[in-house]
């Protein structure tokens, strides 16, 4: 059984994408083993729904995924669920957290066995086949890593796998394709996140993707590519392709191939990607047939406009080669997208200013991240080394929330000044009016999005996410020891931000001599619930 957990949406998005590793291992598994695949955040009732299918699956072995660092907590909770239900069934663990801090997750996570360490595929097949016949010592399964008596033991690395056409098509069958949470408000409906390559050759020094990837870039042929772009707008509809490759442009070769391929089929598919500037400009003369073709967005992960801060963060790359890359996307009609970085040591606010500044010049959507130490990276390591590392609850690592202090700023005004900065971005006359009239769809609609988003969070009325608990209630309510906080009316209220508290949408502080009733944004600890009041435990 493979399972992505639950998992708490980000409220600008409103919505949720199948996880394509977790399509990816199903697809590759499924040919040999009698296989289940869940995506519980989409499901009624996300951690009810995974208890009773692994109740009544009774798996000899359950593939956990975690996306990211931010979502270890979930997959933590998920392995304890599974072990309360199936003592006997064997848990894995793999991701890129997994991959880069194994140690770390088999300490945090008593009811994880293994992880896997790298590449999933071949990695969880081979463990498949001997955990089923019984097979006790897994030593000689590469790509693994589990506890031996009080040690913890890593087995041999496993290659990488050469041809990726050799892999079967994502398993896009055994999620429910028709959910309608499957969906990106942002974007729109219909819409999927499709990987078609895996790494990047660089070595930015914050980024965990090139380091679980061994610094390299494999991708698969125009031809998997086109197929199954043509499955996904055939079978099921799909309107919107994001992207998640690093570069999808990396190979000049597959996107000359991509074009003729796509043209020769008479296809179009609305393509948002991620891509290298030299890349851009190296392939200029085939940005024109792209965007025929439906691309209709890049993300630029610029980091900065200034050439020594993007030194620092060894991109290898030139400001002047941005700023030309910029202009001929826009030149194109391709919408521009910069993701700049927030919250390194010698930052302050003349930075940001300088950031907004920039992204309000060249881009047409704008993404602030605040510098994150994430484990395995070289960031993490000097950001430890310097002590610098203030938060400890991985929640937070997720590039919104600050984790660490500058030379001049204190976290908590890292994390003000980085809201300040979308409003200065977003809330001028000039989004206001392409939120309205603006003739590309894409804009209207994301600028709306975030129009909303921000004037909710000025009235502390967020989205709320449907049939979402946090794993502590759904033990409270296994238990039928839940105190349920219903709304009725106005008395219902969070006692710090004044929302409007829904049916398991807040707590109640357990100290007597507080009392609080506080919503899940208000909540202090993150996944340990910390009431904001007076800092004790949530009951």
């Amino acid at each position: 059984m493979l399972a992505d957990p639950p998992h708490l949406i980000w409220d600008l998005m409103k919505g949720w994408v199948p996880n394509p590793a977790l399509l990816a291992l199903g697809a590759y598994v499924e040919k040999e083993f009698e296989t289940r695949v869940m995506d519980c955040t989409v499901m009624p009732d996300p951690w009810g729904d995974l208890e009773r299918e692994v109740a009544s699956f009774k798996p000899d072995v359950v593939g956990l995924c975690c996306i990211g660092t931010t979502y270890l907590y979930d997959s933590l909770n998920a392995a304890r669920l599974v072990k309360t239900v199936s003592p006997r069934s064997r848990v894995i663990i793999g991701g890129t957290h997994p991959t880069l801090a194994p140690e770390e997750v088999l300490t945090l996570g008593p009811d994880v066995d293994f992880c896997c360490i790298g590449e999933g595929e071949e990695t969880l097949a081979e463990f498949i086949r001997a955990a089923s016949g019984g097979e006790k010592d897994f030593s000689s399964v590469k790509g693994l890593a589990f506890r031996d008596g009080s040690r913890i033991i890593r087995t041999e690395a496993r290659p990488f796998i050469e041809d990726l056409d050799s892999l079967p098509i994502p398993a896009y069958h055994r999620v429910p394709m028709g959910n309608p949470l499957y969906t990106i408000d942002v974007i729109g409906p219909k819409c999927v996140v499709a990987a078609f390559s895996r790494g990047c050759g660089f070595k930015c020094t914050f980024c965990t993707e090139t380091l679980r990837w061994g610094n390299r870039w494999r991708g698969k042929s125009a031809w998997k590519v086109v197929e199954e772009i043509e499955l996904l707008k055939k079978d099921y509809g799909i309107r919107t392709f994001l992207l998640g490759d690093n570069d999808f442009l990396w190979d000049r070769k597959r996107n000359l191939e991509y074009c003729e391929l796509m043209e020769k089929k008479g296809l179009k598919a609305n393509l948002w990607i991620q891509a290298r500037p030299d890349h851009i400009l190296r392939d200029r003369e085939l940005i024109p047939r792209l965007k025929k073709l439906g691309l209709f967005e890049i993300l630029l992960g610029i980091e900065s406009f200034d050439q020594e801060m993007v030194d620092t963060w060894d991109k290898r790359e030139e400001i002047q080669t941005m700023i030309e890359a910029i202009s001929l996307l826009k030149k194109n009609g391709i919408m521009v997208m910069t993701n700049l970085m927030f919250g390194h040591w010698d930052d302050d606010k003349n930075t940001i200013d300088r950031l907004v500044k920039s992204a309000r010049k060249y881009s047409d959507f704008f993404a602030l991240s605040i510098a994150t130490p994430f484990p395995g990276t070289q960031f993490y390591k000097e950001a430890k080394e310097q002590g610098r590392i203030e938060e400890k609850n991985y929640r937070k690592f997720d590039w919104n929330n600050p984790v660490m202090s500058t030379k001049r700023l204190t976290r908590k005004e890292v994390g003000r000044l980085h809201g300040l900065a979308f409003g200065k971005f977003y809330a001028r006359p000039k989004t206001l009016f392409q939120a309205l009239f603006s003739a590309n769809p894409y804009i209207r609609r994301l600028y709306k999005s975030f129009a909303v988003y921000l004037f909710r969070k000025l009235i502390k009325r967020p989205w709320r996410q449907p049939g979402f608990m946090l794993f502590e209630n759904y033990l409270l309510k296994r238990e039928g020891r839940l105190k349920l906080v219903r709304a009725s009316g106005q008395r219902e209220k969070c006692d710090i931000c004044g929302a409007r508290v829904g049916l398991y949408s807040g707590y109640r502080c357990s100290n007597p001599d507080c009392g609080a009733l506080f919503c899940l944004d208000c909540n202090a600890g993150g996944f340990y619930k910390q009431c904001p009041r007076c800092g004790s435990t949530a009951a």
